[in-house]
């Protein structure tokens, strides 16, 4: 992945070796000597200015600091107390205090103009706009940047004036505005040529190695690294703000080689890096640079070094309240546990806290490395509807459009992401995108470039390169630039608008269509309910006058038969045998017809029991041949509910009547099987058998029909020439839930 590393150079501690004009260029020890003898403020201050120069934070500093403030009231020297201000803002910097620094800058720069010292001024506004540009408020930076530069122009070496274009040319970085960035660090390679500042054209290189980068031009990018590095490498001893320019050049060729694909000099740049950061005080500087080697780490696959150093910029960073290097730390690190299953819970921590920090942080690469971590989060997790609305924040980000690494990766997982959810067209289309930058980035004379860059590093065969450039080109084509952007942005509103439109449209005709078919839901289940509250009923009924008919048949027609048999017995004594043969088993029939209309008792026996003792029964009293069998035989039948084996019983009775008397059958099979919660229950003849989808197949049919939706089985009746199966399946768990 092709994550933008940027680096801040921590040019509020470079920039004393401007003011030191006024200090000399004597050593530490000879300042030091200077300051005991001779009791003046000015040569305290003198002191404090080449610690802050060289990022030194000692005894002395506070001492020093202290006594020329007290000299400098006793004078009444306005020059020193401004100097004293603005050293004090320096050395609490240093030691990580960032609560008073504007306070003491603002006194610093109202002195100075007070007494007319213009440059002065000219360098506050330069360590304002720095300092702006630390917390993220990049519009303050550009007015303080802005102040001053009248002035500066006309005095190029006294205000410090290429300077303040490299801290103006950082702001439009870091504000996404790359062209910008790139026309105010010309600006400044310009005036170092001019001032013949060796040290901040090697920064002005090194950071115009880093915009090209992320611009995707890398035959620029690997010029301007070249030129940077043969500049720095010249140099023998080095200051302090030195070896942070040092550290920063060799981070940014380490993202280079990574980029493409150049291992071993990876190993190289970093090794150089993690050794001269040792030699750094700043600790928005350390912040930084332990965040972009933690990412080198990681995306090398060495996730313990990676998991030390990001965990030291998160500390750094949290202490210093520098919203912009926290949010790009955290991305890092998301991307460091997204793959560790147990560090689920961690990931989505840290999500949340990167989404307080996002509407805190300007800076737009900052922002684009988290969502690039939290869309490859979200492909993990297989959520690839979010990973595609986190890529249109990516889009909206001012200046991506302009990034072409950024471009490749978003193109590359977007494909993925239309691919998983069936959008084959988009697919196809981003992915031509990703191959076309791809290929305008990746190719042979790049790797053959980068790697003459490494031969020159290993062999420190340097030679300075100063190259004159037209500022009043590279104006009129910022314009057109600029022109051209202000074009496309309308476009990109209006489509988006239109978008937007199209898409609420799109969203209330989805919301209406879904609410109507939730209605015909709710309405198909009140129908379906109502259907089955009426068949109840309906059998409810049924079995009711069943019961009645019973009753009436065994207490009534029953016992006036049995009193015309003992009344015929009396007058016909034994002279007609066969009249009350006939009258008892017309009693008999009677009484078994009650018995079958009386509902079943499950109180005393189980469906199987009953079923059995039915059958039984019928075999006594018929000619056919009637079977009865259950599997398994070791099941436990009572835990057949009461109101199945009900339903069951009656279908039963009923199938068993139609086949003794309407069927001619010679043979009759009952069977019921359990199968876990499923009830099998098959009566099966050898009769004539009958059409059951006939509308005139009777009530009976109708009514086992019925009664088997009441415990949501399923009843099916196949009947031909060689006789008629009813087979009933019902859900014993899913019944006794209807009851």
């Amino acid at each position: 992945m092709k994550y933008i590393l940027r680096l801040v150079a921590g040019l509020s501690f470079l920039l004393f070796a401007t003011v030191a004009s006024s200090t000399g260029n004597g050593s530490l020890e000879e300042l030091l000597a200077v300051a005991r003898k001779a009791d003046k403020s000015s040569a305290c201050l003198d002191v404090c200015s080449y610690l802050v120069e060289n990022g030194e934070v000692s005894e002395s500093f506070s001492e020093y600091l202290e006594k020329g403030y007290r000299m400098a009231l006793r004078e009444k020297n306005a020059e020193s107390i401004a100097r004293y201000y603005d050293c004090k803002a320096e050395y609490d910097m240093l030691q990580g205090n960032l609560s008073h620094y504007m306070e003491y800058k603002a006194k610093a720069y109202s002195i100075y103009g007070k007494l007319g010292k213009n440059a002065a001024q000219a360098n506050c506004c330069i360590y304002i706009g720095n300092y702006y540009n630390a917390i993220g408020e990049y519009d303050s930076a550009r007015i303080y940047l802005y102040l001053m530069q009248p002035y500066a122009k006309q005095h190029v070496a006294e205000s410090s004036y290429h300077i303040m274009l490299s801290c103006l040319a950082d702001t439009y970085y870091r504000m996404g505005e790359k062209d910008s960035a790139i026309h105010y660090e010309k600006m400044s390679v310009e005036a170092s040529t001019e001032l013949r500042d060796s040290f901040y054209l090697s920064g002005s290189y090194r950071a115009l190695g880093m915009y090209y980068r992320t611009l995707g031009n890398m035959d620029s990018s690997l010029a301007y690294y070249g030129k940077a590095l043969d500049l720095s490498l010249l140099q023998e001893k080095r200051t302090s703000s030195e070896m942070e320019e040092l550290t920063a050049l060799y981070i940014n060729l380490a993202v280079l080689c990574i980029d493409m694909k150049r291992r071993v000099e990876v190993r190289n740049y970093l090794a150089k890096a993690i050794e001269t950061v040792r030699d750094v005080n700043n600790e928005i500087f350390l912040a930084q640079v332990y965040s972009n080697i933690g990412c080198i780490y990681q995306r090398e696959g060495e996730d313990e070094a990676a998991d030390l150093y990001l965990k030291c910029a998160l500390v750094l960073a949290e202490k210093l309240g520098v919203n912009d290097n926290y949010l790009r730390t955290l991305s890092y690190y998301i991307m460091l546990q997204k793959d560790r299953e147990y560090a689920v819970d961690s990931v989505r921590r840290y999500i949340r806290k990167a989404e307080e920090r996002v509407p805190l942080v300007r800076a737009v690469m900052p922002k684009v490395s988290y969502f690039q971590a939290l869309m490859k989060w979200l492909m993990k997790e297989k959520d690839y509807a979010g990973a595609l609305r986190v890529a249109d924040r990516i889009l909206r980000q001012e200046g991506v459009q302009s990034s072409n690494f950024v471009l490749q990766e978003l193109y590359a997982n977007s494909r993925v992401c239309h691919y998983r959810l069936g959008n084959y067209k988009v697919a196809y289309e981003d992915f031509d995108r990703q191959v076309a930058l791809r290929d305008s980035m990746n190719d042979s004379q790049k790797s053959k470039e980068l790697q003459e860059l490494a031969v020159k590093y290993q062999a420190k065969e340097k030679e300075l390169e100063i190259v004159e450039l037209n500022a009043r080109k590279a104006r009129d084509e910022q314009k057109a630039k600029l022109r051209i952007l202000i074009l496309v942005s309308c476009l990109v509103v209006s489509s988006l608008i239109f978008l937007y439109a199209v898409q609420r449209q799109k969203t209330r005709a989805e919301r209406l269509k879904r609410a109507v078919e939730e209605k015909e839901r709710e309405f198909a289940v009140l129908k379906k309910e109502s259907e089955l509250r009426l068949v109840r009923k309906y059998i409810d009924g049924l079995e009711t006058e069943r019961s009645r008919l019973a009753k009436e048949l065994h207490d009534g027609v029953s016992n006036n038969l049995l009193v015309l048999e003992t009344r015929l017995k009396k007058l016909l004594a034994e002279k007609d045998v066969s009249v009350f043969s006939f009258l008892s088993e017309t009693r008999e029939d009677v009484r078994n017809i009650s018995h079958e209309l009386m509902p079943p008792v499950f109180r005393y026996a189980t469906i199987d029991e009953m079923l059995w003792d039915y059958v039984s029964h019928l075999v006594d009293s018929s000619q056919v041949q009637l079977k009865y069998y259950s599997d398994p035989s070791e099941v436990d039948w009572s835990i057949v509910p009461e109101n199945i084996g009900y339903e069951v019983y009656r279908i039963v009775q009923e199938a068993l009547n139609n086949s003794l008397k309407h069927a001619s059958a010679t043979s009759v099979t009952v069977s019921m099987e359990l199968d876990g919660v499923i009830l099998t229950i098959c009566i099966m003849d050898n009769g004539i058998g009958f059409n059951p989808s006939s509308k005139h197949s009777g009530i009976g049919i109708q009514t086992m029909r019925e009664r088997a939706s009441v415990v949501g089985g399923e009843l099916n009746i196949e009947s031909n020439e060689a006789g008629t199966k009813v087979k009933l399946v019902v859900g014993i768990l899913n019944a006794s839930i209807r009851k």
